[in-house]
């Protein structure tokens, strides 16, 4: 048997998926002219054509190559569950890459919910003037006006500070209920706005219906 004396081919495969690295060369031996084939490599030469999202995977035991599908990193849903593709091979069964609209409504639902209590603390417009609306800033108010009710008397120099943190003449208890009201119309009408909205997604036939829906 004649000494090889030329480097020659052979194929790097990832030790633990076997997928396949790249050509590599096997320098011969110098005593018995063999290819010195690193560890997980192989002679054996892959497929030539691997079709596109596809690998070519070594199988050391049966000492051949094979084609495998390969989705590692790609998102899909199982049972409404989102999936990180993290090994080689076909998708899991049942699987799809489109979002179900069951997932789509409910995270729908939880940015409206978002949404109104963005624009429920954005402020609302009182006399000219931009007031907080926030939860605290409210229940402030709602203090000052029980105490009032309750025989407080309000002072000949109050002021209420909007959200620039400008002081406003506070003449009486009248201007104070304005303010309320104010505050009481501008919950109600994102509060309605919000059940609308909701009632659109859970009605939506589409992911692209539910979509649309603004509060």
């Amino acid at each position: 048997m004649s000494k090889i004396t030329q480097a020659t081919p052979c194929w790097a495969y990832d030790p633990v998926t076997g997928e396949l690295l790249g050509e590599r060369i096997a320098s011969p031996d110098p005593i018995e002219g063999k290819p010195l084939v690193p560890a997980h490599a192989t002679l054996i030469a892959p497929p030539k054509t691997i079709p596109e999202g596809s690998v070519a995977v070594f199988d050391e035991t049966k000492n051949k190559w094979s084609v495998m599908e390969d989705h590692r990193g790609q998102v899909v849903w199982v049972n409404n569950q989102e999936v990180t593709i993290d090994k080689l091979g076909p998708l899991p069964k049942g699987a799809s890459k489109t979002k179900p609209l069951s997932v789509v409504k409910q995270e729908k639902l939880s940015q409206l919910r978002i949404d109104y209590e963005t624009a429920l603390n954005a402020g609302v417009t009182y006399q000219g003037a931009t007031f907080q609306s926030d939860p605290s800033s409210i229940q402030s108010l709602n203090e000052v006006l029980t105490a009032l009710a309750n025989g407080w008397v309000l002072p000949a120099n109050f002021e209420w500070i909007d959200a620039n943190n400008t002081p406003h003449p506070v003449p009486d208890v009248t201007w104070l209920q304005g303010l309320a009201t104010v505050l009481a119309d501008h919950k109600s009408a994102l509060f309605a706005r919000l059940q609308k909205a909701k009632a659109a997604v859970r009605a939506a036939k589409t992911v692209s219906a539910v979509n649309k829906v603004v509060l």
